[in-house]
């Protein structure tokens, strides 16, 4: 039991760090209450006509257009993110196994 301590700590420890950065993430400072993503195939000028038709006039409506990374990118990226996690668990269990497994005087 003494092996697995540092396991669950570590990774209580990562977890938490990895959801509050998340949440920190999902905020925005632009509209908190009134924020949407749309994906459309629409261009920007088709879109504006479309949600004018509907009563959303253009103050009221802020329309951004997002660039899509290619998908080796994403997977570089994800796999970067992914081994600095890994990186971290294990850095973590490590410490805390020696601060546990220290002989006491």
């Amino acid at each position: 039991m003494k092996k697995i301590i540092p396991y669950i700590i570590s990774y209580l420890i990562v977890f938490t760090g990895g959801a509050v950065f998340f949440g920190f993430i999902r905020h925005t400072a632009a509209s908190p209450y009134f924020n949407f993503k749309l994906h459309t195939t629409l261009s920007l000028d088709e879109l504006t006509a479309k949600l004018q038709q509907i009563g959303l006039s253009a103050p009221s409506v802020q329309l951004a257009t997002v660039a899509y990374t290619p998908k080796f990118t994403s997977l570089i990226s994800s796999f970067v993110f992914y081994a600095v996690v890994f990186a971290a668990f294990l850095g973590l269990a490590y410490l805390i196994e020696r601060a546990i497994s220290k002989p006491r005087p």
